[in-house]
């Protein structure tokens, strides 16, 4: 069955992934893996089969019209399929409303993982944060005379002592930072946009050279290395770690739908380093836990905006 693209007006096979002709995604065609959600049924049992709290903790109202402020939504009404944020001020923003229900709920599905892993990566941040607080000095119990001492005799410190101070420690700092492996020299994963190529880092292991791919124009392949320029400023040319084509730019496809995309990304525990929080977009790490906490009040969505 041919479709006509709402871009160029040409038409193309239905199950292409995007244009021949101007190369404009296809948008009826089910974006993200396999066992991705299609129907507002589905994506409710994947809501429910991963332990989140209610709707109305998360705000994320599947299958529901609310009316509430703060909140996102999708269902059908008739043949029809809608996709909405209600604002602050309980206006709502639309965001998608037809009769493509696979990518309606696609839409909401992608800002659902997305606010999942935020919380989850506040969660760590909050649980592993150290707060102490030191306090020197001593009192006087009450009632007792305040001995009277003589004026103590302040010596200078010796250069010998100095030095020895100051090597101990620098002992001391290098042994902890030793034993903290040190700062994470990978950049993130996720898409990276330099001098009209894309790129993708996926974390297959400790170094910033593992897990690089690039799209070249048919499809993703794997890089040895990457351009000085991409790996020594990774951070300059960051796009995210959700897919997210515009039309007019470069087309690229979602790396999560290559044969290189694997769910299960290297940390520094697989070295036997200390572990930290990896917000990789496998479905396992969208699983909530009864000791998790989600906070309604500090979401990542800017409420004013329209999505």
């Amino acid at each position: 069955m041919k479709i006509t693209c709402p871009y160029c007006g040409n038409s193309f096979e239905e199950s292409a992934a995007k244009c021949p002709h101007c190369e404009a995604p296809n948008e009826h065609k089910p974006s993200g893996g396999a066992s991705d959600p299609v129907t507002i049924e589905a994506l409710q049992d994947w809501y429910a089969r991963r332990g989140l709290p209610p709707y109305s903790v998360t705000r994320f109202f599947i299958g529901e019209n609310t009316r509430e402020p703060r909140a996102f939504g999708i269902y059908r009404e008739g043949d029809r399929v809608i996709v909405y944020k209600n604002k602050e001020n309980g206006a709502r923003a639309v965001r998608y409303q037809g009769t493509d229900e696979a990518h309606a709920v696609s839409e909401i599905f992608e800002k659902l993982k997305e606010e999942i892993l935020r919380q989850k990566e506040q969660n760590f941040a909050q649980s592993h944060s150290v707060h102490s607080e030191s306090y020197q000095g001593g009192s006087v119990p009450q009632g007792e005379p305040v001995p009277v001492s003589s004026t103590p005799t302040r010596r200078k410190p010796s250069l010998f002592r100095i030095i020895l101070l100051a090597l101990l420690a620098y002992i001391i700092l290098s042994t902890l930072f030793s034993s903290c492996g040190g700062a994470d020299p990978r950049p993130d994963q996720g898409y990276y946009n330099y001098n009209g190529s894309t790129y993708y880092h996926q974390n297959e292991g400790p170094n910033a050279d593992d897990g690089w791919y690039s799209y070249n124009g048919s499809g993703w392949v794997a890089m040895p290395s990457v351009p000085s320029g991409l790996y020594n400023n990774s951070s300059d040319y960051y796009g995210g770690s959700s897919y997210s084509y515009s039309y007019g730019s470069p087309y690229y496809s979602d790396f999560s739908n290559s044969d290189y995309y694997t769910e299960d990304s290297w940390s520094p525990s697989d070295s036997g380093s200390s572990s930290s929080w990896s917000s990789s977009s496998g479905s396992s790490d969208y699983s909530w836990s009864s000791s998790d906490s989600w906070s309604s009040s500090d979401s990542g969505s800017d409420w004013d905006s329209d999505w």
